[in-house]
């Protein structure tokens, strides 16, 4: 079974937690540091994974925990 994923990434001067390739996020925070919190929280409950975007879009960090 595939392992869910979660993304850390930038909109409008935020940062968003979206999960797989969904279009809409599930949340959006002001603070990076928030966003990732999230993402490991819903990565925990689902036994998933996290791409963290840097400001430009690109991975910058990759979460298994």
């Amino acid at each position: 079974m595939a392992k869910k994923t979660f993304h850390v990434i930038p909109v409008n001067n935020n940062w968003a937690v979206k999960a797989g390739t969904a279009e809409k996020p599930i949340k959006v925070f002001r603070q990076k540091d928030d966003a990732i919190d999230c993402a490991r929280e819903l990565s925990k409950k689902d036994s998933g994974e996290i791409f963290i975007h840097d400001r430009f879009g690109k991975i910058s960090k990759y979460d298994n925990k």
